[in-house]
């Protein structure tokens, strides 16, 4: 299955206005019949808690999964801002890296 990673921070102005529209992508991504598409949200920073990602997914009613980034995939796709986003293939092949609204 294709993923759209999207790295984001709590506490950017920014991310909390795109979560609006990733919302709206997950909504048609997943009402499809046959799903082909993944959203899933990394939270770079290592002083994000598991209870902030929480606080974020009820205030701006996400419904997509969203985990600390603890591996590293922000540095693996060269993700450097917030929100960024990857498109990454069904054999893990990173086919696009950068702004949400250009997916």
């Amino acid at each position: 299955m294709w993923q759209v990673w999207v790295f984001l921070a709590p506490l950017c102005p920014i991310c909390q206005d795109y979560t609006y529209y990733l919302n709206a992508l997950h909504e048609q991504w997943s009402a499809a019949e046959d799903p082909q598409v993944e959203l899933v949200g990394w939270f770079p920073n290592p002083t994000v808690t598991d209870e902030a990602i929480a606080e974020f997914a009820d205030r701006y009613a996400v419904e997509w999964e969203m985990a600390r980034d603890t591996v590293g995939w922000s540095e693996a796709v060269g993700a450097r801002f917030t929100p960024e986003a990857a498109l990454v293939s069904p054999d893990g092949e990173v086919v696009y890296r950068g702004r949400v609204n250009d997916l």
